[in-house]
Formats: structure tokens, C-alpha cells, sequence
């Protein structure tokens, strides 16, 4: 299928991991052994725990939409965390879990030109 793409499309810049996944071929290709870290892709299966876990909730109908930032019990246990083991206050709000970087805007503030890791807590 071939067709005109759209005014705008060129101004949508690509995910920054396709840029890290070229570049890690690239190293490959040169005979560089690479460990890839950047798609997030297991290289192991799920524990036998987290399966169980979602086998009793698919058993259970427990499934469907959560709330956009998050389950707030988990919101809150994370925050709990990082003042447990790290020493470090992070209100729950400010935590925002998602299935990955994409939903959560790759960290991305408000504010224009101005990024930090999603995990970056102030």
C-alpha cells in the first residue's frame, strides 16, 4: 500500500531505543558482543510466582483497566520502598507505574525541554 504521509509525520521524532537498538546491531555486526538492556525484553522466563499470580487472577475474572497512574496500593507500597531502602521520601503521587516508558511519556515533565529518567525522584 502506498499513499502520501501525512504533513506532520516527519515531525514525530521515533522512540530513542530504536536509535539504541541500531546502534547495538551495528556493534554486533562488528563482532562487539552486546548485552541488550535497552527494549526490556526478559531473557528468562516469569517466575513461577508472578505466574501463579496471574494465573489466580485471569481464574478469577480479576482482570481489566486499572487506574491511569497506577493501582494506588502499589503507588504506595513503591513510595514506601524508596523511604525504606533508600532513605529517600517519594510521595505516592508522584509515583506513576505503567506496563513501560512509553505510557509514561519516556519521563517526560510538563514542562518543555525538560526531561529526567522516570525514575528520578525530587
Amino acid at each position: 500500500m502506498s499513499g502520501k504521509l501525512s504533513r506532520r509525520g516527519g515531525a514525530v521524532d521515533p522512540f530513542i531505543v530504536m536509535d539504541v537498538m541500531a546502534a547495538a546491531a551495528e556493534k554486533e555486526a562488528a563482532g562487539d558482543i552486546v548485552i541488550h538492556l535497552e527494549v526490556g525484553q526478559p531473557s528468562t522466563p516469569a517466575p513461577k510466582g508472578a505466574l501463579a499470580a496471574a494465573h489466580a487472577a485471569l481464574d478469577s475474572d480479576r482482570i481489566g483497566y486499572v487506574a491511569a497512574l497506577g493501582i494506588p496500593a502499589l503507588r504506595e507500597r513503591i513510595a514506601r520502598h524508596y523511604r525504606e531502602e533508600y532513605g529517600t521520601e517519594v510521595a505516592a503521587e508522584r509515583v506513576i507505574v505503567t506496563t513501560g516508558s512509553s505510557g509514561s511519556g519516556g519521563g517526560r515533565s510538563a514542562t518543555p525541554g525538560h526531561h529526567r529518567p522516570p525514575t528520578c525522584a525530587r
